[in-house]
């Protein structure tokens, strides 16, 4: 998903570059550099949202675990001799 709007980015920006005569077909050019670069934008927050969600995720498993293991500790040895 993010490679697409990076190609656009590029192939317009060369675009502008190269071919572009008036400012009317530059501007052309820039507002579809502009809704693309917004468009990654968007991926990549949603990237980062949904890594932090994983992290958050691991780490409450991991504290889930640690407490149950540590239960299942304490409750073995206080009822060892039963």
């Amino acid at each position: 998903e993010l490679r697409t709007p990076i190609t656009v980015i590029l192939a317009q920006s060369d675009y502008a570059l190269d071919y572009v005569d008036t400012l009317d077909e530059a501007m052309e050019s820039f507002e579809v550099i502009n809704r693309q670069a917004k468009k990654m934008t968007s991926l990549i927050n949603q990237i980062m949202e949904l890594s932090k969600l994983e992290r958050q995720n691991e780490i409450e498993w991991r504290l889930n675990n640690n407490y149950t293991s540590c239960f299942d500790s304490h409750f073995r040895e206080q009822y060892r001799g039963i």
